[in-house]
């Protein structure tokens, strides 16, 4: 006869995923589509907390050629990416490593792309204005490119500008026409 103690083990705690290890995690959603990673992120706070680490980690805008016939106006990319990081009610910004603004071309193609976003435009003023709130709220950003700059543009490529003061730990990258 068996004892009882023998036939009765200590039940076994089921493996789940919130049992894992933090790192192991993220690891497990670095290999996510960005629709998987959108849809992870409904589930649970922690889950939009994993998902919203890979989905807002790198922040690109590429303003294209106007005469470009796959031409599509990325206005509403910048705006809608920037108004994410700025207005909502979950910091986004704060997962944000690399921001960049770029353009397809250079010399006058590249002032045409860019000409919506001068700070002298009303339209420029707002997206410079939520730009420059995106990059208070990006606490762990390391990369910063923008080849949008001009003297004409409210900040300029002089780093000393008083609208960078305080962003001296990030690399930034003034590639800009001058």
């Amino acid at each position: 006869m068996a004892s009882a103690s023998a036939e009765e083990s200590p039940p076994r705690k089921a493996l789940d995923f919130m049992s894992l290890p933090q790192e192991v995690q993220k690891d497990i959603f670095s290999h996510c589509s960005q629709g998987d990673l959108i849809c992870l992120s409904l589930v649970s706070k922690h889950f939009r907390e994993l998902a919203a680490a890979q989905l807002y980690r790198n922040f690109h805008i590429v303003f294209p050629d106007e005469d470009d016939p796959a031409f599509d106006s990325p206005i509403d990319g910048l705006a809608g990416g920037l108004d994410t990081f700025v207005t909502s009610d979950y910091n986004y910004a704060k997962h944000l490593r690399d921001l960049s603004l770029d353009t397809l071309s250079a010399g006058t193609k590249a002032e045409t792309a860019y000409k919506p976003y001068l700070y002298n435009v009303s339209c420029g003023k707002f997206m410079n204005t939520l730009l420059l709130l995106t990059l208070r709220k990006a606490t762990k950003l390391e990369s910063f490119r923008w080849v949008l700059c001009s003297p004409s543009l409210g900040l300029s490529p002089n780093p000393s500008n008083r609208h960078l003061q305080g962003l001296g730990r990030l690399k930034i990258a003034f590639d800009g026409i001058h």
